[in-house]
């Protein structure tokens, strides 16, 4: 698959004004001991760390933030993403008609060592919190989104690397 004239960018990290915010938030919330990064060079965002399981720890989450983008009539998040063959979560936030649920996760298999593009249906996107997956079903109001990152919580200790070139929506 490739990007096509359908596809919206959110980011292509490439520095230029208004590139999103970015930020990194773990389990150190709740006493854990996860770390992690995220850095942009060349037109690349690399997020890397380690996570830990110590002090009932266990994930970390990259997000841009300050965006309040509407993917109404969208259908999928399209990644071009390079891994370590560790499976993450696309995870969005939007401001929703039900407070309780603000937070929705989608499963992304990632590839080690090699960059691919990456489709994930918003219909795949189901509540979530702490980089766990809830009952629930995925967001029906997608008018208001306010962060976008990708989250691990695989329960696998010890160093992480993702690179995204960029993210967009079609």
């Amino acid at each position: 698959m490739s990007a096509n004239a359908e596809m919206e960018k959110i980011s292509d990290f490439d520095g230029k004004e208004g590139e999103p915010k970015l930020e990194v938030k773990g389990d150190r919330v709740m006493g854990g001991r996860s770390e992690g990064e995220v850095v942009t060079e060349d037109g690349v965002l690399k997020f890397s760390g380690k996570l830990s399981l110590e002090r009932n720890g266990g994930f970390i989450i990259f997000l841009m933030k300050g965006l309040e983008l509407d993917f109404s009539g969208k259908e999928a998040f399209v990644l071009r993403v390079k891994g370590d063959g560790r499976k993450y979560k696309v995870r969005m936030e939007l401001e929703p008609k039900n407070p309780a649920c603000k937070q929705f996760h989608a499963d992304l298999e990632t590839k080690a060592g090699e960059f691919v593009e990456v489709k994930v249906p918003f219909s795949a996107f189901r509540p979530g919190w702490g980089g766990q997956i809830m009952e629930g079903d995925a967001p029906e109001d997608l008018s208001r989104i306010l962060k976008v990152g990708l989250i691990l919580a695989d329960y696998e200790q010890g160093p992480f690397s993702v690179e995204l070139d960029w993210i967009g929506v079609e």
